[in-house]
């Protein structure tokens, strides 16, 4: 009766300190304003919004800029760009602000089921309260300034594996995720296939080998992961979307930092404070446990097909650029749950209630000094123009060199071309951007 009351008691401290940490960041995040940090593809997803309703037709050249009318390419984020666009329309940087924080919260929400679900030990809660912590701290750089297509790739990434593993009754839905996914950001459709053909394969596998009876529930199954294949070409560009390069152009990570490589020396460079290295480092930190995990199932003959397939994949995705640690660290979520590094029967330490409240109000702690510190320094609300180039916008308008240069007050949009507000401007104008770097 007293194990009973004090395994009770545990899961209650963990459940509340991860509220507590859930609580803490969406505060954060619904104070903090939309700012761009070296980034303005926010503002040209915005553009491509405004030409779809202003012309009834997908943006796929750079209408935004005279130097890149000419240019061509496949518009696989366009439904984000109307979303977008119709979000801002009705809400203006508030709507924005509030839907970032929803990104956020719903990612890592579906993250927590996906380590604390069915497990009962409290040292395994405990073990898996500080795997999602990380989570929580790795995650943020993406979400920290402007909305990009990118954050509904993290929210589909965890919920197609929740829904796959746990057998969810919603899992008749991943084909019709797969049309959304495949349509707010289609660059991820390798994801997709990953996914969903890790499982397929490992079912494969077992009916090969007899040792996966075909089951009475098969068309709850299978058929959902055959059909979430297919449904990624549901899209307008069709199969073209699976012509869209995968590559790093040559160069381009010159300018663009997370597209550059991940040295094996640089994944070795731990840096715990100022809170912001903490980010980087958090990432690091659940890839090693990843690949211990891994380690550890394989010399136990204790890991899946698909779990060590979504890791190896995952990984793979983390040799092309430094951009993809977020696909690598998400993918390895069913390596981290089931092949964990703590086992209560291997490591029968038992945890007194005073270790359990004072290792979680230690997270809690430290997730409120963190959180504190990165968003420490807020600018104007909702939109800060701290990181803007007004000085020379201020010069171009002084000397009238013509154009339309980061017009419209404290709904500054864009750069030289046309930076109309893009609920204000008229049409046939035209606004620019970064381009289709998302």
């Amino acid at each position: 009766m007293k194990m009973a009351l004090r395994e009770k008691s545990s899961r209650q401290i963990v459940f509340f300190s991860l509220g507590t940490i859930l609580l803490i960041s969406v505060c954060y995040f619904l104070v903090w304003p939309i700012v761009s940090f070296g980034s303005t593809d926010m503002w040209y997803h915005l553009n491509g919004g405004r030409y779809f309703f202003e012309n009834g037709k997908i943006p796929q050249s750079g209408f935004f800029s005279f130097i890149a009318e000419s240019r061509k390419w496949p518009n696989y984020y366009w439904l984000f760009q109307v979303f977008l666009y119709q979000l801002f329309t009705f809400g203006d940087y508030y709507a924005l602000v509030i839907f970032r924080a929803f990104l956020y919260l719903a990612t890592v929400i579906v993250i927590a089921f996906f380590l604390l679900r069915d497990e009962t030990d409290d040292r395994r809660l405990l073990y898996f309260l500080i795997l999602f912590t990380l989570f929580t701290y790795g995650l943020l750089q993406r979400y920290f300034v402007a909305v990009r297509p990118h954050a509904f790739s993290y929210l589909f990434i965890p919920l197609f594996l929740y829904l796959i593993e746990y057998k969810s009754r919603f899992l008749l839905a991943l084909p019709l995720l797969a049309i959304l996914w495949s349509n707010l950001h289609g660059i991820e459709y390798p994801v997709i296939f990953l996914i969903s053909g890790a499982y397929l394969f490992e079912f494969l596998i077992g009916r090969r080998k007899g040792k996966a009876p075909l089951p009475k529930d098969m068309f709850f199954f299978v058929v959902p992961l055959v059909l979430t294949l297919w449904a990624v070409l549901i899209n307008p560009l069709g199969f073209s979307l699976l012509q869209v390069p995968l590559h790093i152009p040559e160069y381009q990570f010159e300018y663009i930092l997370e597209l550059k490589s991940i040295t094996f020396e640089d994944f070795f460079a731990f840096k715990l404070y100022p809170f912001s290295e903490l980010v980087v480092a958090t990432f690091k930190v659940l890839i090693l446990v990843a690949c211990f995990g891994c380690i550890k199932g394989i010399f136990l003959r204790k890991i899946r097909i698909s779990h060590l397939l979504l890791f190896a994949g995952g990984m793979f995705l983390l040799t092309q650029a430094e951009r993809f640690r977020y696909e690598a660290i998400l993918l390895s979520l069913p390596l981290l749950k089931f092949n964990p590094l703590y086992s209560p029967t291997r490591h029968p330490l038992q945890i007194s209630n005073k270790i359990v409240v004072g290792i979680s109000l230690f997270i809690v702690l430290v997730s409120l000094a963190f959180f504190g510190q990165i968003f420490g320094l807020r600018g104007r609300y909702p939109f800060s123009d701290t990181r803007f180039p007004q000085g020379a916008v201020a010069f171009l308008n002084h000397i009238r060199s013509g154009g339309r240069v980061l017009k419209g007050g404290g709904s500054i949009l864009l750069c030289i071309g046309a930076g109309e507000h893009p609920t204000r401007a008229s049409r046939g104008r035209r606004g620019c951007g970064s381009g289709p770097s998302s």
